[in-house]
């Protein structure tokens, strides 16, 4: 027959192995929603990261386009602002022709009346 020594020793480690197996248990658990919440807070993280470069990919195309549209718009004003200058610097507007016109006739006028000669 076991001793009383040996019956209370039996016990002892058996309720300190049950409380080492809660907390095993409890541990086990703890870790296992851990590791849940690691990997949702890491999916949301990539999600997030997705979304960042696709918002900041957005905004760069953007941009480009902003910036197109401003240079066509300049490359149009600075052609018309050439054909302006072109068309004030080479053309004859009806002020000038009726001037010249004018000037002309009287040019030709003089010519018949008094013809110059051309001298070597």
């Amino acid at each position: 027959m076991k001793s009383e020594d040996e019956v209370m020793s039996e016990a002892v480690e058996r309720s300190f192995e049950a409380n080492l197996k809660l907390l095993l248990d409890n541990q086990i658990s703890h870790s296992k929603r851990v590791d849940t919440i690691a990997e949702i807070s890491l999916a949301n993280a990539v999600d997030q990261s997705n979304q960042t470069n696709k918002a900041a990919l957005a905004q760069a195309d953007s941009m480009n386009k902003a910036g197109l549209t401003y240079f066509e718009a300049l490359n149009a004003q600075l052609i018309e602002n050439n054909r302006f200058t072109m068309d004030r610097l080479y053309g004859m507007f009806p002020e000038e022709a009726a001037g010249t016109s004018t000037l002309l006739k009287l040019v030709i006028e003089a010519l018949k009346t008094d013809p110059c000669t051309l001298k070597d």
